[in-house]
């Protein structure tokens, strides 16, 4: 039963750094958004083993909240995006 959870933290850990190099490697392509996008995944798939990574998650998230606030305020729009009008 140790073997099992030892192959399984192996294999989050491959995959999840693997996702995160693969992010690093996108920041030079000029593809925009997806290196975010996979440093997130990479993340994701961490934080399933990993307190650190979880914690790290929660704080990009944390800063891109505030981010997108300050970016929308700049703009002269509200905080958050109102809810579209549902049509019939």
């Amino acid at each position: 039963m140790v073997g099992d959870m030892t192959m399984r933290r192996v294999a989050v850990a491959t995959g999840g750094f693997g996702v995160l190099l693969l992010g690093l490697a996108l920041v030079v392509v000029p593809v925009p958004g997806i290196s975010v996008f996979m440093f997130a995944l990479g993340l994701a798939i961490l934080g399933k083993e990993f307190d650190w990574a979880r914690r790290l998650l929660a704080g990009a998230k944390s800063a891109m909240g505030r981010l997108w606030t300050a970016v929308r305020r700049a703009f002269g729009a509200s905080p958050l995006p109102l809810p579209l009008p549902v049509s019939a």
